[in-house]
């Protein structure tokens, strides 16, 4: 089977937070990586004693170490994915919104165990 893990850019009220987490932990992902856009967002604390999330406030000195904060959010969530990727030891990672749910009518690794293995990237609609 193959392991997976979720990353997401989040500025979202407390409890759509903890819905994303719930959600893919109980579809079995082994990770799920959370930059917090707002570094004093409350739902921080709610997250990040959970074994398998890795809660990452985006203050200023975060996006200092890592040349400066984008303007725009979808640059920020590609940083964030960038980071999460490099930190990842899952055979795939999912770069998806807070208010994006994954479903699927099989288990997420069968689904990813059936992918080619010369394949890089997949769509999920």
């Amino acid at each position: 089977m193959s392991s997976w893990a979720v990353v997401a850019t989040v500025k979202a009220p407390e409890d759509k937070v903890l819905a994303f987490v719930a959600h893919h932990l109980s579809l079995g992902a082994s990770r799920i990586f959370l930059y917090f856009d707002d570094p004093d967002d409350p739902a921080h604390a709610a997250v990040a004693r959970l074994r398998r999330v890795t809660a990452t406030r985006c203050t200023d000195a975060y996006w200092t170490e890592r040349g400066g904060r984008h303007e725009r959010h979808q640059n920020r969530q590609a940083r964030n994915a960038r980071d999460a990727y490099e930190r990842c030891s899952t055979a795939w990672l999912g770069h998806i919104d807070v208010d994006e749910f994954i479903h699927t009518d099989r288990p997420v690794e069968a689904v990813l165990s059936d992918v080619p293995a010369a394949t890089i990237a997949i769509k999920l609609e």
